[in-house]
């Protein structure tokens, strides 16, 4: 509750959980101020700000504190490979579909690099390598971030 105040003029509501073995809460915030009307504005460092008022409140209170939140090193779609994505006819979503899938079903590199085959991608996957390059079906080449591929190789 202490860590809902910092909505200072928005509505919010805090759920917690506690059938998991970490206990744990969910904000939900109304993003109209119910005192001035204007719609919240937080950003990235706003967001910062806020969990570390959060883990203040938490080391106060004797609480657990998670670990630091780490930015992600994937880069998300630009606009253009968005709008491209939302009309369907994107190669890269297509290709990181077929990844996913093939992972799913994959024990191995070599499995993946078969299952890759049959969507119609090749695959050159050495470990040394930060990339691996995959050939699309119509013969262009992509170079991805190796994916969460731990399950498999």
């Amino acid at each position: 509750m202490e860590t809902a105040k910092a909505f200072e003029g928005f509505e919010v509501v805090v759920a917690t959980h506690i059938d998991r073995d970490h206990w744990h809460n969910h904000f939900v915030v109304n993003s109209v101020n119910s005192e001035t009307g204007l719609k919240i504005q937080i950003n990235e460092k706003g967001l910062e700000e806020l969990r570390n008022r959060s883990d203040q409140i938490c080391q106060q209170f004797g609480l657990e504190v998670l670990t630091p939140y780490e930015k992600p090193k994937q880069r998300s779609m630009n606009q253009r490979e968005y709008r491209t994505a939302i009309h369907c006819d994107s190669k890269k979503l297509r290709l990181m579909n077929a990844i996913d899938m093939a992972v799913v079903h994959s024990q191995s590199k070599e499995k993946f690099i078969e299952n890759m085959k049959r969507l119609g991608y090749g695959v050159k996957w050495i470990d040394r390598y930060k990339y691996i390059t995959y050939t699309t079906p119509d013969g262009q080449r992509k170079k991805e971030n190796q994916p969460n591929h731990k399950n498999i190789a």
